[in-house]
């Protein structure tokens, strides 16, 4: 839940698929493979197609899993 919450789609998780946002629609591929802890992820332009704050919160949120 921290990831969902982190990538601000809480909310969302309650939405059908054909009812999010193109970026909502980004930050939830993003969330399945960080949620899925696999050892690497090949992540081509994260942050495309999000907004300058979204893609800060992407990148830290990759960084601090790079991390642990």
């Amino acid at each position: 839940m921290a990831i969902l919450a982190k990538l601000k789609l809480s909310e969302s998780r309650y939405k059908e698929i054909n009812v999010l946002s193109g970026g909502e629609k980004k930050r939830l591929s993003i969330a399945e493979d960080l949620l899925q802890d696999k050892q690497v992820i090949f992540l081509d332009e994260p942050t495309t197609g999000l907004d300058s704050f979204m893609a800060e919160q992407v990148i830290k949120i990759i960084h601090e899993l790079a991390h642990t």
